[in-house]
């Protein structure tokens, strides 16, 4: 994400940031959910 104002340039890296935080975050729920589904019920009881 390029920002030609520089005083956007922080604004910016903030939401590039958060965004890229966001994504690994949700990619890291996905798996959970994942070996979550994978896992028999019995072994949760």
């Amino acid at each position: 994400m390029n920002c030609p104002i520089s005083g956007f340039d922080f604004i910016c890296f903030f939401i590039s940031s958060a965004m890229a935080a966001f994504s690994e975050w949700r990619l890291d729920l996905i798996a959970h959910h994942k070996a979550i589904a994978e896992t028999p019920f019995s072994e949760i009881a």
